[in-house]
């Protein structure tokens, strides 16, 4: 029986030649990050018109903005894992939807303490989409462009907290402040069906997934259109074996239990913890 041949999707990822595909991952994050440094701003934007219109101290408005920064910071740090078990993509489309929904709901906030809740929850999900819309932009760059990129996708963010304020004065101006929520919202929401549409996985995600590899073999043939693979090509991180960890008694993973007695060996980790417990000896090979 023929053996499987293997590819290494990293050294795909590094010998790709100015791949039209890899540009199109970069352009999607880019833009994602001009809209989310609109929505990151956009409160800044219509907080004058706002206290104008509900005739409210300036300094009540304080703990709004110490809100949304406060759930930008939660989402960033507690919820972009989450990419790790769902996959980059799903995480920066939800977050999109989610804090596009809040946006636009923010723009028929009746009081103070609404408009704060609403900041605070759509802060959760722009804290989890930023990072994972890095990590999923510089996983398809060769080695030598991954701060280029990083670079590129920050100057996105600046311009659209830049830009944004601009256009949300023409808007607050002539249709009042809801508008400028509005438009970050529905931006928000529209990008997201583009980037369900047309935003790749990540590959490495995938892989570790498992069962993936027709997946795997359409995204490596878009970067590398002289790659060739079949349905018995199996795609692989190169340096990292699976590693079969195993239940003891006590019912916890313990990276330490290797052996396979005492406890129930079970391949089928979730995603995360196959990274977590990968070992670069196969003790337990596939």
């Amino acid at each position: 029986m023929r053996q499987p041949d293997t590819i290494d999707i990293g050294s795909v990822i590094e010998t790709q030649a100015s791949s039209w595909y890899s540009h199109l991952v970069v352009i999607l994050c880019c833009v994602a990050m001009v809209i989310e440094g609109y929505d990151a701003q956009v409160l800044a934007y219509a907080a004058p018109a706002i206290i104008r219109d509900w005739n409210i101290e300036q300094s009540y408005f304080g703990p709004v903005f110490g809100a949304a920064l406060f759930g930008y910071m939660l989402g960033a740090t507690l919820l972009t894992g989450v990419s790790d078990k769902i996959g980059r993509k799903k995480v920066i489309v939800l977050g999109n939807v989610f804090f596009g929904l809040l946006t636009v709901a923010s723009a028929f906030a009746p009081n103070l303490d609404v408009l704060l809740a609403l900041r605070f929850l759509a802060g959760l999900g722009l804290g989890s989409s930023i990072p994972s819309a890095i990590a999923l932009a510089v996983e398809y760059a060769p080695e030598h462009h991954r701060a280029f990129r990083v670079s590129i996708l920050f100057i996105g963010y600046t311009l659209g907290a830049a830009l944004g304020g601009i256009l949300s004065a023409a808007l607050i101006v002539k249709f009042g402040w809801p508008s400028a929520f509005l438009l970050g919202g529905s931006g928000s929401l529209a990008l997201a069906l583009v980037l369900y549409l047309f935003l790749p996985e990540s590959a490495r995600f995938l892989a570790l997934l498992g069962g993936k590899e027709t997946e795997i073999a359409a995204i490596m043939r878009r970067l590398r259109p002289d790659l060739s693979s079949d349905h018995f090509t199996r795609f692989i991180i190169a340096d990292h074996k699976t590693v079969y960890y195993c239940r003891p008694q006590d019912g916890r993973w313990n990276p330490d239990e290797v052996s396979v007695h005492g406890g129930a060996c079970a391949p089928d980790l979730p995603p995360l913890d196959r990274v977590r417990y990968q070992s670069h000896g196969p003790l337990f090979p596939d």
